[in-house]
């Protein structure tokens, strides 16, 4: 349902953001539902972005703009048990080599038995996004939301893309793309499945918005969760050195460090993790999951394996990697890749 209120003079807003002023949860509630109605022109919509970026958002800002893209997005309906596997993006090796960790890491997760449906986008400041990707690897990105839930009935994934789900961001999708810089969009998109999941993995390269995002998805109704910071700032657990985690309950925020020596996994450079444009990651998906081992599998092991934690299917993340592995060495993680193309092929009309 559309939020009602009294008018709201952005003006105001954005004279305060530009300050460096912190707004309430209520105000940057209402400054979102502004933009995403339309009522705000480009030059004022990229004077908050930028200016939001230097302030920095707080906890309860955060709070505000997730209440305003839930109240906008088209509803998702999924198991009670689905997770989401989502890195925010904004990470240096994402603009010079991304990877679609996650992604390829949700085939994985799903081969182990998780049900998984993964809210995504196309680039906007990376060289691959989730759903360039995934129309390499010939799964649409048009599904409408019934479809979307079929997959996941059907196959145990699904793909949602955040243009479907939230129309109302195409008032700020064009902005973003021109700035070509990590805003607060990257932060709320993990944060607004359009499923109201209540188990992600969520990947961030800022320690201190992954503690900020951890807060608000523990106030959002989060049953088990894990925010991470990969080592170098990547927005996925990486194998280069230790990460920081941190695990969400709905009584507490635990945070520890995580390091992939400690899970019989060997650290690289991060030369060793690089991916590329789309067409590169899918031949680097189907590499993975045809079973080639190197560090490019042990990085998409690793998440897939916190996702089972999360999925409570692994007891930790040893369970996980375990798990993970044989997903792919027995082809279970293939075949649902090879199950959701047939699927989203034959909803298409021809």
């Amino acid at each position: 349902m559309p939020f009602e209120s009294e008018p709201l003079n952005f003006a105001e807003i954005l004279a305060s953001i530009d300050a460096g002023q912190n707004l309430t949860s209520e105000l940057a509630q209402l400054g979102l539902m502004s933009i995403l109605q339309g009522d705000v022109d480009e030059k004022d919509l990229e004077l908050f972005l930028l200016s939001l970026n230097e302030k920095g958002a707080t906890h309860q800002e955060v709070t505000g703009f997730v209440k305003a893209m839930r109240e906008s997005c088209i509803r998702l309906h999924c198991p009670v048990e689905t997770i989401d596997l989502v890195g925010a993006g904004g990470s240096q090796m994402g603009r010079k080599a991304a990877l679609n960790v996650s992604t390829i890491a949700s085939f994985v997760a799903t081969g182990a038995g998780a049900i998984v449906c993964k809210h995504g986008n196309k680039r906007a400041s990376s060289t691959s996004g989730s759903f360039d990707l995934l129309d390499e690897l010939g799964i649409s990105a048009t599904l409408t939301p019934d479809q979307v839930e079929s997959c996941i009935k059907e196959v145990g994934l699904g793909f949602a893309f955040a243009r479907t789900f939230h129309p109302a961001m195409k008032y700020a999708g064009p902005i973003r793309a021109k700035l070509g810089v990590p805003t607060i969009f990257n932060t709320l998109g993990p944060l607004s499945h359009p499923g109201f999941l209540k188990r992600q993995v969520v990947g961030v390269p800022s320690p201190e918005t992954a503690e900020i995002m951890a807060k608000v998805l523990q106030s959002t109704g989060t049953d088990l969760g894990m925010v991470v910071t990969g080592h170098n700032g990547l927005d996925e657990l990486s194998i280069t050195g230790p990460n920081l985690a941190h695990i969400i309950t709905p009584e507490k925020i635990e945070t520890t460090e995580i390091h992939p020596s400690d899970l019989g996994i060997t650290t690289v450079t991060p030369e060793r993790i690089y991916g590329g444009g789309p067409q590169d990651n899918a031949q680097i998906a189907i590499q993975i999951l045809n079973g080639e081992s190197g560090p490019k599998s042990d990085i998409i092991v690793l998440n897939a394996a916190a996702g089972l934690v999360v999925a409570g299917i692994a007891e930790n993340l040893v369970d996980g990697i375990e798990r993970a592995r044989s997903s792919i060495d027995s082809g279970a993680a293939k075949s649902k890749l090879q199950e959701l193309q047939t699927f989203t092929q034959e909803l298409i009309p021809k």
